[in-house]
């Protein structure tokens, strides 16, 4: 009897936190799906009552050197401050019990054995959630007017989103030329076909396309771990990751796409395919620009292999991408110059191009100084933002000039540099940082879990960026948070002595 009750006991512990992490999911779902559809069918209704004016007041197309790339203020994020904390709070107590769950289920693994397809099912309501979820942003509509704007023949790296008249261009902020390359605004312009017939099902169809590639990523994982002992676990882990799930599908945020890149740059070159895996880093390039900063890790990496006729092929392979798109996307530099998203910088000045960093924290704490003039402060920023590239700078080149010196470097190893690469980019020397860009690094995560240093140091910068809604209207308290809590779990990993050290 007391084996029997201790038994339910533990089921009853070991349930608890997946069940209330399902509650909290499916509140939060629906607070977000009534903030995203009330405003849209808000917008909508004012749209269509006022459509004929709205049309005359400029023509098809503007001259796009006199339009600005700015912010809209007609359709933020959150409707008033109550609904961004309360939907802050409930996100953030989701990743919490997460990180939880993941401690717990690390010591009570029953997951061994599982296929593929049944850790799918374990995760179901929870992928089902973030794809009911309505896009808490406005990014979607962005997306879709740079695919109207292909599909009307005008080149979105060229004409800014605010040079183009359409049904969606109430609903856009940013309206500057397209960041995302032609792999993502291929997906952007299938979708926005769809747009004449209704805007939630061109929405809907793209936040499709999020989740199968999402699915294709924890696949990728499950291929990639499979000789490891703790794969299904990590698996199911990352499919059920409450910042992918929010940001990557809930929010239909194009980084998916860049997990997509990274695993299946490893999975290529593990199975010695490398031109395979070159040309997977220019595709990550065309969906967003994150991956070129991996093509020199990937190219020392054939070095330090000696693989030296993919290394020739895999150089005119990307010569001839890069013609491949002068001569069609992007025939000006400025097409190219696009791709690095200097609308914010255009937009809001050093001063004000920031969030949840180490230059906000900065750019703050400046506004207290009355004395400075504002050229003198925005040369502070500028100098800063320097120092920060020359930091994340030296680091890439040390490590891009160890790879071919190692005797010993797998793609295990690649694919760990590219994760602390990727993860020095963010934290430190990314100026405008918002809590989707964490979720890139996940991927090096579950490959390399047992590298606790980076495990921890990601899973605390993907925490404290789940915290971005919650803490946004703390002021200079959000950006210390974002990037001071992974700083801070990082030295802690360097100070305590190994033996002493948490368990992941």
């Amino acid at each position: 009897m007391l084996i029997s009750y201790q038994r339910k006991n533990m089921k009853k512990q070991k349930n608890f936190l997946p069940i209330s992490a399902l509650i909290l999911s499916f509140i939060l779902c629906a607070a977000v799906f009534f903030v995203g559809y009330t405003k849209f069918l808000g917008l909508e209704t004012e749209i269509d009552a006022n459509y004929p004016a709205f049309l005359n007041q400029f023509p098809q197309i503007f001259n796009f050197i006199n339009i600005k790339t700015w912010i809209s203020g007609k359709y933020p994020t959150f409707p008033d401050k109550i609904t961004e904390i309360f939907i802050g709070i409930l996100y953030l107590i989701v990743n919490i019990l997460y990180v939880l769950w993941l401690f717990q289920a690390q010591r009570n693994y029953s997951y061994k054995g599982l296929k593929f397809f049944d850790l799918v099912k374990l995760c179901f309501p929870f992928l089902a959630l973030a794809f009911i979820s309505y896009p808490l942003g406005n990014d979607i509509y962005l997306y879709l007017q740079y695919g109207l704007m292909a599909l009307n023949n005008y080149n979105p790296f060229l004409l800014r989103a605010g040079g183009f008249s359409s049904e969606l261009y109430e609903f856009i902020r940013w309206y500057q030329t397209s960041t995302y390359g032609p792999v993502s605004l291929t997906f952007f312009v299938i979708s926005a076909a769809f747009v004449p017939v209704s805007k939630i099902l061109a929405i809907y169809l793209f936040k499709g396309f999020c989740l199968v590639a999402h699915l294709l990523n924890g696949y990728l994982v499950f291929r990639l771990l499979k000789k490891y002992p703790y794969s299904e676990i990590v698996t199911l882990a990352y499919l059920c990751n409450p910042l992918i799930l929010f940001e990557q599908v809930g929010s239909a945020h194009v980084d998916v796409f860049v997990c997509t890149t990274f695993l299946f740059l490893i999975f290529c070159f593990k199975c010695k395919h490398y031109l395979a895996g070159v040309l997977t880093i220019w595709l990550g390039f065309m969906a967003k620009t994150l991956p070129i900063l991996w093509l020199p890790l990937a190219t020392a990496f054939l070095i330090q292999q000696r693989r030296w006729y993919s290394l020739i092929f895999a150089v005119i392979g990307s010569l001839a991408i890069v013609g491949l798109l002068t001569i069609t996307v992007l025939p000006t530099k400025e097409a190219w110059w696009s791709l690095l998203n200097p609308g914010v910088s255009d937009t809001l000045g050093p001063l004000a191009d920031t969030m949840g960093s180490f230059h906000r924290i900065l750019a703050t704490y400046l506004r207290y100084w009355p004395n400075l003039t504002s050229q003198f402060k925005m040369d502070i920023i500028a100098k800063f933002k320097l120092f920060t590239y020359a930091i994340f700078g030296a680091y890439y080149l040390v490590t891009l000039i160890q790879i071919p010196l190692r005797r010993r470097y797998s793609e295990d190893n690649l694919g760990l540099d590219i994760g602390w690469v990727s993860l020095l980019l963010l934290v430190l020397a990314t100026p405008w940082l918002m809590p989707w860009y964490a979720s890139t690094l996940l991927p090096a995560t579950a490959l390399n879990i047992d590298d606790r240093r980076f495990a921890l140091t990601s899973l605390a910068f993907s925490m404290s960026s789940a915290s971005h809604y919650a803490l946004l209207s703390t002021g200079v308290f959000h950006s210390w948070f974002v990037v001071g809590f992974p700083i801070l779990i990082l030295g802690l990993d360097l100070i305590i002595p190994r033996s002493q050290r948490y368990v992941v």
